[in-house]
């Protein structure tokens, strides 16, 4: 889904709909700030908020919606939704733009640059069952997710290799609302123009934010003594079988590091700066360091990881691919190491 700055749809939290993607839930937004014309000529009391949702959106019985306006748009170093950390603060190099809508002043950033990390919340809008998650509760009898009465409850899970848990004890985007939070790192916060530069970041480009949150740590720094997560969420996994997307080293080809640069050099040097396209990076050796971090983890599939007969199978332009901010990066997985074949523009 393409979303321009300033041109941002709605989300409807707890309502279903059967269109596909974020703009297309965006349709009672004015009616349920305004209340319908018919109500404003019926009666000349205020009505509450919450009452107004109510009278206002067409949901299942019982459900009350609540509209939602993205604050603003995403610009992420992670072009497609393969490659994208699976947890913030995974990549440290993995930064990002939000650039605010023309509805929200840029004063609303003021006193944020006091902060070092915020958390953004924002919407899942390229999940491939966008329309399942957010789709329309139909009447029991029918096939398939069209057909569905309840959200899914079970995802697979990567750290598992693929075994199942419930949905609302994972951070799976495939969730009954697909909304995501993000823990990053403040880099500048530009009043003026209504920017927020992060990093760190698991989002993935031209994602919709929903709001910004300044990170508390005198209440949201647990101590190890005072919380505690399943060996398998662990960074350093105990797991007897050991952490199935660990990668052992992540290293260039001869020639490729040089290439990648040459690459990022060609395609940034006719952008203009301040364009909404201009790399997040400052050269082509940060932008190399970033490629290395950004795959440090096994970013495919449990299926293709699953897939022995890929796993040995190289080849002279690398076998798997990851578009990283605009480029196209190639790489070979054998036992366990990566090896950055080269990149281009074009993905493939």
């Amino acid at each position: 889904m393409s979303m321009r700055n300033g041109d941002v749809g709605g989300v409807e939290l707890g309502r279903r709909t059967e269109k596909t993607g974020v703009d297309a839930v965006a349709d009672n937004n004015e009616t349920a700030r305004h209340g319908t014309s018919q109500d404003t000529a019926s009666t000349s009391c205020r009505v509450s908020g919450d009452d107004q949702l109510k009278e206002t959106t067409d949901g299942p019985p019982g459900l009350t919606v609540f509209p939602l306006t993205p604050i603003g748009t995403f610009q992420s170093c992670f072009t497609c939704r393969n490659g994208t950390p699976r947890q913030p603060q995974l990549v440290p190099l993995a930064r990002g733009r939000l650039t605010l809508a023309k509805h929200v002043q840029g004063s609303s950033l003021e006193g944020l640059e006091q902060f070092s990390h915020v958390w953004l919340v924002y919407v899942f809008h390229k999940n491939t069952d966008l329309h399942v998650g957010m789709g329309g509760l139909r009447d029991e009898g029918g096939d398939n997710d069209k057909n569905r009465t309840t959200s899914r409850s079970k995802v697979r899970v990567p750290r598992l290799n693929g075994e199942r848990r419930g949905v609302l004890a994972t951070r799976s985007p495939h969730r009954p609302n697909p909304v995501g939070m993000s823990l990053c790192r403040i880099r500048s916060v530009d009043v003026k123009h209504g920017v927020l530069e992060v990093e760190g970041a698991d989002l993935v480009d031209e994602t919709p934010v929903l709001d910004i949150k300044p990170y508390l740590p005198f209440c949201e720094a647990l101590s190890r003594e005072d919380s505690f997560a399943p060996i398998w969420v662990d960074e350093t996994s105990s797991d007897p079988n050991g952490e199935p997307l660990l990668i052992a080293s992540v290293e260039f080809e001869q020639g490729a590091e040089a290439c990648i640069r040459e690459v990022w050099r060609a395609r940034n040097s006719g952008m203009k700066k301040g364009t909404a396209f201009r790399s997040l990076y400052q050269s082509g050796e940060e932008f190399c360091a970033f490629c290395k971090q950004a795959l440090q983890r096994d970013i495919r599939s449990f299926h293709q990881r699953e897939r022995v007969d890929l796993e040995n199978e190289v080849g002279t332009q690398g076998k798997w691919e990851v578009v990283l901010d605009g480029i196209s990066v190639r790489y070979d997985v054998c036992e366990g190491k990566v090896v950055i074949k080269g990149g281009g523009v074009t993905v493939r």
